[in-house]
This record gives C-alpha cells, sequence and structure tokens, in this order.
C-alpha cells in the first residue's frame, strides 16, 4: 500500500428516520403485529421495543398543557 493510510469504521449500520417513524405509526393502528412491522421497516423487534419505551419515557416527561394549563 506504499505507506498509505487505511482507515476502517464498522459499527452497526444506522437505522433510517423514516423506517422508525413508519414502525411507530403502524404499531399505533394496532392493526399490524410487530414481526411484520419489523420485516416491513427492516428493524429488529428489539430495535422496535427500544423506539416504543424510548418514545413513551419522552412523552411521560413532558408536561401537557390542556387549555392554557399545565
Amino acid at each position: 500500500m506504499d505507506g498509505a493510510i487505511v482507515i476502517i469504521l464498522g459499527g452497526r449500520p444506522s437505522i433510517k428516520r423514516e423506517n422508525v417513524t413508519k414502525a411507530l405509526k403502524l404499531y399505533d393502528t394496532q392493526n399490524v403485529t410487530t414481526q411484520d412491522i419489523c420485516t416491513m421497516c427492516n428493524l429488529s423487534k428489539n430495535t422496535l421495543y427500544n423506539y416504543i419505551r424510548q418514545r413513551k419515557l419522552t412523552h411521560d416527561n413532558v408536561p401537557i398543557i390542556i387549555e392554557g394549563k399545565i
């Protein structure tokens, strides 16, 4: 390689935000099984549940404003 520096980047492939958004919408409809959602959106079951859990935690910590009251 004539003294060239080779950098090999590793790690897991990134998950497309569109796939996660689509998966969460499908999950919310309750008309599609989690297995089918994972297949359609190219996600593992653990990844899907992690995003569902993360979304729940995020929503639970945000104050809900109803008619100008907290």
